[in-house]
């Protein structure tokens, strides 16, 4: 279990025939409320979507509830991560709150798995526009566990440090591929329309201009591009650059946050602001 607060697990608990995972929190806990990620991984991937509500019972324990959709029932890996120990909102200062360590986030043992019993089907009132399967015979050998970088893994020469290795590799995924519920070509979508999108952030938002700009010459799409504006901070985010967005583009997406609550900055910029 490689957790700095396994300590304070008392339980996790699966219902089949529900397709419910139940994480119990002693009540002497030092994470006062865990932050949990999950996911199955397997024929299918599936996250575990935890409710909104968490409970405490009368033993002073905490409860977090979630469930889980799979398109094939069968064996499933499972990994249960924990982000942070305080729930943010918009109230919430962010200065002193710090993410878990992920090298020691997982609450889950190391390869466990689940065996889930429900078959959920795609139906056309589904919200949702598609799923990841594997496409490899020996697709439960290899579990799927969250990437992340660890301290001196950020730079491409330092990739092949051994602590660098596992944590940052992204073969893991090669095998999966993403099905659409219903056909779907983005070149019919966008033949005979023309315009730009702006993405707006700095490295994420820059290399979703790149592979869109890729994507939009692979296709030979013509009269259609993707624009980048670098801003780190949301204070940048000024009414001269939304009008300059506006004018440039008809769709705009922005994504902006990780500088906000960085260490680059002397203090965190609170949800509020």
């Amino acid at each position: 279990m490689k957790s700095h607060i396994a300590a304070d697990l008392k339980t996790i608990l699966h219902i089949p025939s529900e397709a419910k995972i139940i994480v119990h929190f002693s009540q002497n806990r030092s994470c006062s409320h865990p932050q949990l990620i999950g996911r199955l991984s397997g024929l299918f991937l599936s996250k575990v979507k935890w409710e909104d509500r968490n409970l405490v019972n009368t033993n002073g324990e905490y409860i977090v509830v979630g469930h889980y959709n799979v398109l094939s029932p069968g064996q499933y890996f499972i990994e249960i991560i924990v982000t942070m120990c305080t729930q943010l909102d918009v109230d919430v200062d962010p200065t002193n709150i710090c993410m878990v360590d992920p090298a020691y986030h997982r609450l889950t043992q190391e390869n466990a798995t689940i065996d889930a019993d429900i078959e959920r089907a795609i139906r056309d009132d589904n919200s949702e526009i598609g799923f990841w399967f594997h496409n490899m015979k020996n697709r439960n050998s290899t579990p799927l566990y969250t990437r992340y970088q660890p301290n001196g893994c950020r730079l491409p020469e330092n990739y092949g440090l051994e602590h660098c290795k596992g944590p940052i590799d992204v073969t893991r995924f090669a095998p999966y591929e993403f099905n659409f519920v219903h056909s779907f070509s983005l070149e019919e979508q966008l033949r005979g329309k023309s315009g730009r999108i702006c993405y707006v952030g700095a490295s994420h938002a820059r290399v979703l201009t790149r592979f869109s700009n890729l994507i939009i010459t692979k296709l030979q799409i013509q009269n259609f591009a993707a624009y980048h504006r670098d801003l780190r901070f949301a204070a940048n985010l000024t009414q001269v650059v939304v009008k300059e967005m506006q004018n440039r583009c008809p769709k705009v997406v922005v994504g902006m946050g990780q500088w906000d609550v960085s260490r680059a900055v002397s203090r965190p910029t609170a949800f509020a602001e």
